[in-house]
């Protein structure tokens, strides 16, 4: 039985947060309303596999209750919960949850409640290494292509890019295997370097190499610490493992060891630093489906250094929590299912 903390400054909040996580009885659930000294007292007497804390304020009040629990974090994962508004909170914030845990955010809307509460279960099952039991989650658009126009209309996107890019980044979790096969299997043979992190268990990532190499038609390799980057090679990263590319006399697969970001080793976020700092303008990222936060910070900084982020749309994504929260931060320059996405590479990279 895993025990979790749920945290949260109302009862109607916290409530509504149990009953999504009482599907699953392997979970024993503590609650705790109010104030955060009333859970410090909790956990200073207890571990838990997890603890569930819902927004309590805005971003330097969160920070300060991050702080605030000072030891406490160090053992104990926390899954943190914010409005959608927050999708462009500062890299702080995010460095600060990301050393002990990973974030979700609240649905703005009755339309996004089911998959929020669906994406809630499987980020909680995922942190406390318990298998996801079979949920079932209606849908609550009555028009998919209706549903689709709404979505899209809430999108801003920014400019695409105005000359070819000199490398092609992929980051991508649940879901990411069959995403990742299903594009390279419409990409040609393209005159840059390809780079992949999905979010895989070290055990796995010769299973994932070797699907890929079915469906790509480009070689995929496994990144390794020196390798030169060459055109029209594919460079996954391997467990264990952040990937990203040094430029010692010329560009080069670097392999990092430093701690776990969003629970996650190797990381979308590292890799995306990497790439922005050395390629800027030349740089194309691409968000594919996945659970939690990895690639928003990433994605900020290829922002930030004139780089340019596509991501997947929700209807085609099995877990729209990545791609969303770019699109929401408003760091996308196109938006698509799959084979939208494999196009409008196509279309950019070759020219």
């Amino acid at each position: 039985m895993k025990q979790i903390l749920m945290m949260s400054k109302t009862k109607s909040s916290l409530d509504s947060l149990v009953k999504v996580l009482a599907a699953d009885q392997r979970l024993d659930l503590v609650r705790q309303v109010g104030d955060i000294d009333g859970a410090k007292g909790i956990l200073g007497e207890k571990e838990f596999d997890l603890v569930v804390l819902d927004y309590f304020g805005d971003e330097q009040k969160q920070m300060d209750i991050l702080k605030d629990l000072g030891e406490i974090r160090e053992k104990n994962q926390f899954l943190v919960l914010f409005p959608a508004w927050m999708a462009a909170f500062s890299e702080v914030l995010h460095r600060e949850i990301e050393k002990n845990g990973d974030f979700l955010y609240l649905p703005q809307d009755d339309q996004n409640t089911k998959i929020f509460r669906k994406d809630f279960l499987l980020k909680t099952q995922e942190m406390c290494h318990i298998d996801p039991m079979p949920i079932c989650v209606e849908s609550s658009f009555h028009d998919k292509h209706q549903d689709l126009q709404v979505l899209q209309e809430e999108y801003v996107l920014r400019n695409l890019p105005e000359s070819p890019p000199k490398i092609l980044a992929f980051g991508a979790s649940t879901g990411g295997p069959k995403a990742l096969a299903q594009v390279f299997s419409l990409l040609p043979v393209l005159p840059i370097p390809v780079l992949i992190t999905q979010h895989c268990a070290p055990a796995f990532i010769e299973g994932l190499l070797d699907m890929l190499n079915l469906y790509s038609k480009m070689p995929v390799v496994l990144g390794r610490e020196g390798e030169v980057l060459e055109p029209g090679v594919v460079y996954l990263a391997p467990g264990g493992y952040h990937m990203g590319v040094a430029n010692i006399d010329t560009p080069q697969i670097t392999l990092m060891m430093t701690p776990p970001e969003n629970l996650a080793k190797p990381s979308v976020n590292p890799m995306l630093r990497s790439l922005a700092d050395l390629y800027k303008q030349d740089l194309l990222a691409v968000i594919l489906t996945g659970m939690g936060g990895d690639g928003l910070l990433g994605s900020q900084k290829v922002i930030e250094n004139g780089g340019f982020v596509f991501a997947q749309d929700q209807h085609s994504s099995f877990h729209w929590g990545m791609p969303s929260q770019v699109i929401r931060a408003q760091f996308c320059s196109f938006v698509g299912d799959i084979a939208e996405l494999a196009e409008k590479i196509e279309d950019v990279v070759m020219g």
